[in-house]
């Protein structure tokens, strides 16, 4: 039993994006390889990536001796996310690494 439209079949697309299209009665389809992005997904990420911070630097404010590892578990996303977000942290001036990697802290400048 087909749980797309009988007697029609999928259509697949190579190219830089791969991408199947399967017939389904009574769904309205619409190409989303060639959509643009809108500017309320730019800013949701943004505010996702805001919330993130803010967590990142509570989490810190509360033990200055947290790795990016242990931040990621908590967090739930991975420790390249982690790191990103600290150097922008660092950046913007709002977070300082005190001492090395191993043995050293944060130290949290910027309230939130």
């Amino acid at each position: 039993m087909y749980l797309y439209t009988p007697g029609a079949l999928p259509t697949f697309k190579e190219g830089d994006v791969f991408e199947i299209i399967i017939p389904i009665e009574g769904e309205i389809t619409e190409n989303t390889a060639t959509k643009t992005p809108e500017k309320g997904s730019e800013k949701s990420s943004e505010k996702i990536s805001e919330k993130i911070s803010e967590k990142i630097l509570r989490l810190l404010k509360d033990d200055k001796n947290r790795s990016a590892k242990n931040l990621s578990e908590i967090i739930g996303i991975s420790d390249r996310a982690i790191e990103k977000q600290l150097a922008k942290l660092q950046n913007q001036g709002r977070l300082n690494r005190v001492g090395p990697d191993k043995g050293g802290y944060w130290e949290v400048i910027d309230e939130f």
